[in-house]
């Protein structure tokens, strides 16, 4: 017998037929057309088997998730999107199979998972379809899986692979990356069809690009909001492209120590349990910006979000540069490469009291890249570019949405549609290092005039500062800047002890530690 739990969500409800079929989210058809619910329901109602969902499924483009159930109650469907929009989870319990929609706290019927809390302390996640709680599990993104008596049959109907072409040729895949940005855009544009977009501007390229690409694309009803210290660069650029765009622009105030008040507002502790959900790191950066939004009534009602999740991430900006020293490349180097770079919260990695948890995750890890054949680097980038997607992406990036809702907004991450995501997973490594193919084509097209004009921290220059932070010491400062940088940035440092900046790595070290801190609170 399935049981269900679902929470009575007030943005992207919930919506079932039959009490069988149940969806959430955003769909789009194999035509790139905003999917009909009626229509989807027709489908998902035709589906008699696991190899008829992931059939559909391929076919499916949005953010969702899907559950289907047998008229007995005795086997679901389970699915979720490319990038995992929205957490669903399930477990097996006193003869009953539970899907729910929401983790609060550790029940008394199960155990904390020593690993995944290891984890967790370390890279802000649980990777996997593990939680912090023993034999509870979530779903992956482009998972679709069969529940029946006490079995599980997962089928991965998408995976973030990139393909490794040899085809070096810029125009070609200029040509590419504009006709795959016409038809996200038309889809963006489609699904929000007299609703009022909601941008957070920041100096960086994705937000730009959004921004600028609804411009050329007439889209007047756009609000642009920047967040931080006032006299910060960024801000200032922000504003700038804002009104050259011709777009109404609002700035969020960080400093003054307000961060005191909102980290300590119950509001807060209620965002951290929703968004969280046993298995994320909550994100609040934006937290403050949408509540004062709100407050203000800047917001008109059933306005969406547009955040850039994530281009960067897709052209290339997490491949390490050093990527091409290694001389080796097997799944050992693929494992240091994502302990490197995504464990890094705590240092106590390496030290011997924790050697068995570090050999657990090491396994952990190699099971989760077994699928690849790594045989150059391009075949290593590939693998750690697929892991990032499955877990940060996934579960911190596009989880970071939840901040939208919980404000009662929806949004939309064009960036995760279909024919962008394969636009970029065509692109060779030598294009993708240091996001260099993205840079020279948001260069060259510059949409709306608001890239050549406004280089900041975008695009490489050739002058001292570059080369020295190529230099040995220059890497150094660059490591220490990076370290500690946001706190003063988004002003972190009024509501952390300087004694939790000094032990720790970044901001997200401390709030890692007090999320596990506050869902034993709650357990008490």
């Amino acid at each position: 017998m399935i049981e269900v739990r679902l929470r009575n969500q007030e943005t992207f409800p919930w919506i079932n037929f039959n009490n069988s079929i149940y969806i959430r989210g955003y769909f789009y058809d194999e035509h790139n057309k905003v999917l009909n619910e009626n229509l989807l329901f027709k489908k998902l109602s035709l589906i008699s088997c696991q190899s008829e969902a992931v059939k559909l499924l391929k076919k499916i483009d949005g953010c969702f998730l899907v559950i289907i159930l047998d008229k007995n109650r005795n086997t679901a469907i389970i699915a979720s999107d490319r990038i995992r929009s929205f957490p669903i989870f399930y477990f097996f319990y006193d003869n009953k199979i539970f899907i729910c929609d929401h983790l609060e706290k550790i029940e008394s019927n199960f155990k904390e998972n020593i690993l995944s809390h290891f984890e967790f302390l370390h890279c802000g996640y649980v990777s996997g379809s593990e939680t912090l709680i023993n034999d509870i599990y979530q779903i992956q993104a482009g998972e679709c899986i069969l529940l029946e008596g006490n079995g599980i049959s997962s089928k991965k109907y998408y995976s973030y692979i990139n393909k490794n072409n040899n085809l070096n040729d810029s125009d070609y895949y200029k040509k590419k990356l504009q006709n795959a940005l016409e038809k996200t855009f038309v889809k963006l544009i489609e699904s929000t069809k007299n609703r009022f977009l909601i941008i957070p501007l920041s100096g960086g390229l994705d937000s730009r690009l959004i921004a600028s690409y609804l411009k050329k694309c007439g889209v007047d009803d756009v609000i642009c909001y920047t967040y931080g210290l006032r006299k910060s660069r960024e801000v200032k650029i922000s504003k700038n492209i804002a009104d050259d765009l011709g777009y109404d622009w609002h700035f969020i105030n960080y400093g003054d120590k307000k961060w005191v008040k909102w980290y300590a507002d119950d509001l807060m502790r209620e965002y951290q349990i929703f968004s969280g959900n046993l298995s994320s790191l909550p994100h609040i950066q934006d937290w403050p910006a949408v509540l004062e939004l709100n407050e203000k009534k800047i917001i008109p009602d059933n306005s969406v979000f547009i955040p850039g999740h994530a281009a960067d991430f897709v052209a290339g900006s997490h491949i390490p540069l050093t990527i091409n020293s290694i001389l080796n490349p097997n799944f050992e180097s693929v494992v240091d490469l994502i302990i490197n770079e995504h464990f890094i919260l705590s240092d106590d990695m390496f030290q011997k009291r924790n050697k068995k948890h570090l050999m657990e995750i090491n396994q952990k890890l190699l099971k989760q890249i077994n699928d690849f054949s790594i045989k150059d680097v391009s075949d290593l980038a590939s693998s750690f570019e697929y892991w990032d997607w499955k877990e940060r992406q996934s579960k911190f990036i596009a989880n970071s949405c939840r901040v939208y809702e919980f404000w009662g907004y929806e949004w939309r991450m064009p960036f995760w549609d279909i024919e962008f995501i394969n636009f970029w997973n065509d692109i060779p490594l030598e294009l993708r290092l240091n996001e260099s193919f993205y840079k020279e084509f948001l260069l060259e097209e510059d949409f709306s005039k608001v890239f050549d004009i406004y280089d900041y921290k975008n695009f490489d220059k050739k002058n001292f500062k570059s080369f020295f932070k190529k230099s040995f010491f220059g890497k150094i400062i660059s490591k220490i800047h990076k370290q500690f940088y946001a706190y003063y940035k988004f002003r972190y440092i009024d509501f952390v002890t300087k004694k939790e900046v000094l032990k720790s790595y970044n901001i997200n070290s401390i709030l890692a530690k007090r999320y596990l801190e506050l869902i034993k609170t709650s357990n008490d």
